[in-house]
């Protein structure tokens, strides 16, 4: 082999080395803040530590072409002129977090669709200009938190809709003012931390049907156009507390009625129009709350177990075994009544207050006068069945 062809292959590893650089040290954070030490990268395949980009004047990460590989975390912060992100597409591992915050100018996270790990949190925060998330289509598994807040015209979910697990919290906050529905969550069955949703502009939770576990707190808060929580038909269990507070347009919530136990304490107080609670009872029946149990502050019918018993009777006729006969004469101001079971039985007015209570026997009729004028609520209880009657005497 004479000089000139050694030469020609030394230039070719060196170039094949360059194109094909390791950058950074582990347990460092390699810190971008001119357009210069962007360039500086442009050889690099892989970063070994954290890449924090921060430059006022980057528009684009053209130098970042080939990187493919980022050992922690991966940090886009104040790039106020970065109109796109669309040269990570090499981009497939990052073993720690990937943070964009504060990008006032990038409208789409289109360029990571080909990232197939994250190991940390995905934080995406007072991006103003953000208006969907749709790159991701390549996880199915989040390591760490999903923190969406702050990012004023959001509007989709679509793009984490392979994800299935996030193994720490979601937090979805108020600032994100224009996002209507969770849409995009759809393959999302089970969350190892907690959920907290306080979103203005959320009419449903439209995205969350298959979600089944919630390993810490779930809080819906503060949310004037909710309606109802019927996507919630899947979940089963909550780890934590389970608190519904502050939605004024709520009317109902049967759609946790699968819900089978919450391993903290249930709050649902302070919905002015909540009347119909009916998805609570059993898990209330069955006790299955650990802790506390507060239901107040509520409009009629959701405030206290008596309460959501009256409004929901033929719900709970759905779900008991019991089996009852039940004659209310209104002249005579008194109710008769048999049930196939031993059971005990209360009385209760409208207001939730107990007006009787006693022991019947199987197949023994028992006869009650009413002694007040009204709406008024039989409740029959043997083992873990209840049955539900409401009557009105005049």
């Amino acid at each position: 082999m004479n000089t000139r062809t050694i030469l020609f292959t030394l230039l070719c590893i060196c170039l094949v080395h360059k194109a094909n650089a390791q950058c950074g040290t582990t347990g460092d954070t390699l810190v971008v803040e001119t357009v210069d030490e962007l360039l500086a990268l442009s050889s690099c395949d892989s970063i070994r530590g954290s890449l924090y980009i921060h430059q006022w004047d980057i528009s684009d990460l053209e130098p970042l072409a080939n990187l493919s590989f980022i050992e922690e975390d991966f940090i886009l912060s104040e790039n106020i002129s970065l109109l796109n992100i669309h040269d990570l597409s090499n981009l497939t591992w990052i073993g720690g977090s990937l943070r964009i915050e504060t990008n006032f100018t990038l409208a789409s996270l289109e360029g990571l669709e080909g990232l197939e790990y994250l190991g940390g949190n995905l934080i995406l925060d007072g991006n103003i200009t953000l208006e969907t998330v749709a790159a991701f289509g390549g996880l199915t598994e989040l390591h760490g938190d999903l923190i969406v807040t702050e990012n004023h015209v959001l509007d989709d979910f679509s793009g984490l809709h392979n994800v299935e697990s996030i193994n720490g919290n979601v937090i979805l906050n108020n600032l994100n003012l224009v996002l209507s529905d969770l849409t995009g969550l759809n393959s999302l069955t089970s969350i190892e931390g907690g959920l907290f949703v306080s979103l203005p502009a959320l009419t449903t939770l439209s995205g969350l049907e298959n979600l089944s576990y919630v390993m810490g707190d779930l809080e819906l808060s503060n949310m004037d156009l909710l309606a109802n929580v019927d996507e919630l038909v899947s979940l089963m269990a909550v780890g934590g507390t389970l608190n519904i507070h502050h939605n004024s347009s709520l009317v109902n919530i049967d759609g946790i009625q699968s819900l089978e136990s919450v391993g903290q304490n249930l709050a649902i107080h302070d919905n002015e129009a909540l009347s119909m609670c009916c998805g609570v009872l059993p898990v209330l029946l069955e006790n299955g709350v650990v802790g506390t149990v507060n239901i107040s502050n509520n409009n009629t019918g959701c405030n206290g177990t008596e309460e959501i018993e009256l409004a929901c009777a033929e719900f709970i006729d759905d779900v008991a075994n019991l089996e009852l006969e039940f004659i209310c004469n209104t002249s005579r101001r008194e109710i008769r009544f048999r049930a196939n079971d031993d059971a005990v039985y209360y009385l209760w007015s409208l207001s939730g207050a107990e007006l009787a209570s006693g022991v019947c026997k199987p197949f023994e009729t028992t006869t009650i006068s009413i002694p007040v004028s009204g709406l008024h609520g039989l409740s029959v209880h043997s083992g873990s069945d209840v049955i539900v009657r409401r009557f009105a005497v005049y």
